[in-house]
C-alpha cells in the first residue's frame, strides 16, 4: 500500500501555489506564512495540512467551508482546520481584501503553559466553529496584531518567531473568548429547542445583516410558524423583538467604547438602515437618545449588564 504524501500547499486561482516550506522555513516547529490579498475574487476548492486564519478587511463574497456557506463581510474572522475543504465563490463583481495566516500547532507547543493551542484547536475542529464576526470595538486590535506578524515575518529580526507565536496565541485567545460568550447565550437558554439555539447563535453573529424571520431561517428549511412558536416558548420573545434588544445592547457598547463613531455609523453597524428609527428605538428601550446616552456615560462608569438584552425594560 502506497502512503499518500501529505499536502502542504494552498492552491487557489490567484496565488498559484503557496508552500510553507517554500517560504524558507524548513523547521516544522516554525513554519509560518502571512500575507494580504487586496482584490480577491475567488479561489478553488482545496484543503491543506496546516491551520489557516483568514481575516476580512473589506468587501463581499461567498466562503464555503466544509458543508457550511458564509456570506463574507468586513471583520469576519475565519479559522480553517487542516484537511477541511474550502473555497471562495465568485458572486457578480464582488471582491474582498483579506489577510491569511498559515501555521502548524507545533510552533506553539513551547507555550503550552500560557495557552494550550492543541486543546482549543481540537475543539474548533470538533464543533466546527469556523467563523466569528469581530466586534467593531475589537477590529483595531485584531488588525494591529496581523500587521505586527506581517512586519515581523518580513524582516525576520532577532526573536521574530516568539513575537509571531505570542500574536497567534493572542488571536486564538480572542476567538476562544468570543466562543465562550456564545456559550453563555446557549447556557442562558439551556433546554431550548435545537433550532432556537441555532437561531440565537446566528443572530449573535449576524445581527447587523438580519432584518426578518426569513433571514434567520434561510438555509435551514424550517416552517416559519413552527419556528415562531418554538422561539416564543423558549425565550419569551419573538425573534424580531429579541433581535432589536440585541441591537440596542450592542449599540450601547459602541456608543461608550467607540467614541469616534458617529450616531449614524453606530446605527449602521448595529443593523439600522434608518437613523431616525434607530433613535426612536434606542429611546424606547433606554429612556434617552443615543447622544444623551453617550454624554451621560462619558462622565460616569458604564455598567453593561444594566443595558443587556435580557435586562432592558419593555419599550416605553
Amino acid at each position: 500500500m502506497v502512503k499518500k504524501k501529505r499536502r502542504v500547499r494552498v492552491i487557489d486561482t490567484l496565488h498559484g501555489e503557496l508552500s510553507l516550506k517554500s517560504r524558507g522555513q524548513k523547521n516544522r516547529d516554525f513554519q509560518f506564512y502571512a500575507g494580504v490579498v487586496d482584490r480577491l475574487v475567488s479561489f478553488s476548492r482545496h484543503s491543506h495540512d496546516f491551520w489557516e486564519i483568514q481575516y476580512i478587511y473589506s468587501g463581499r463574497g461567498i466562503h464555503r467551508i466544509d458543508d457550511y456557506t458564509y456570506e463574507i463581510r468586513p471583520h469576519d474572522f475565519f479559522i480553517i482546520p487542516p484537511l477541511v475543504p474550502h473555497e471562495c465563490l465568485k458572486t457578480g463583481n464582488n471582491i474582498h481584501k483579506h489577510a491569511s495566516l498559515a501555521f502548524y500547532p507545533e510552533m506553539l507547543t513551547g507555550l503550552r503553559n500560557v495557552f494550550d493551542a492543541n486543546l482549543f484547536l481540537d475543539a474548533i475542529r470538533t464543533n466546527r466553529h469556523y467563523r466569528y464576526q469581530v466586534p467593531l470595538t475589537m477590529a483595531n486590535d485584531i488588525e494591529t496584531s496581523i500587521t505586527v506578524m506581517l512586519h515581523e515575518n518580513l524582516l525576520k529580526s532577532g526573536g521574530y518567531e516568539n513575537i509571531i507565536r505570542f500574536e497567534i496565541i493572542k488571536l486564538l485567545t480572542y476567538y476562544q473568548r468570543w466562543l465562550s460568550q456564545g456559550e453563555i447565550i446557549i447556557e442562558r437558554f439551556k433546554g431550548a429547542h435545537a433550532i432556537v439555539l441555532i437561531a440565537l447563535q446566528k443572530m449573535e453573529a449576524e445581527y447587523d445583516t438580519i432584518h426578518t424571520t426569513e433571514d434567520i431561517l434561510r438555509g435551514y428549511g424550517i416552517n416559519k410558524k413552527y419556528f415562531l412558536r418554538l422561539f416564543k416558548r423558549d425565550t419569551s420573545y419573538t425573534p424580531i423583538i429579541y433581535l432589536n434588544r440585541l441591537r440596542i445592547e450592542k449599540s450601547c457598547e459602541y456608543l461608550v467604547r467607540m467614541k469616534n463613531m458617529s450616531i449614524i455609523q453606530t446605527a449602521m453597524a448595529c443593523g439600522y438602515n434608518n437613523v431616525s428609527y434607530f433613535n426612536r428605538s434606542f429611546k424606547k428601550y433606554t429612556g434617552m437618545t443615543p447622544k444623551d446616552f453617550r454624554c451621560r456615560f462619558e462622565k460616569s462608569v458604564f455598567d453593561p449588564t444594566r443595558f443587556s438584552r435580557m435586562t432592558l425594560p419593555p419599550p416605553r
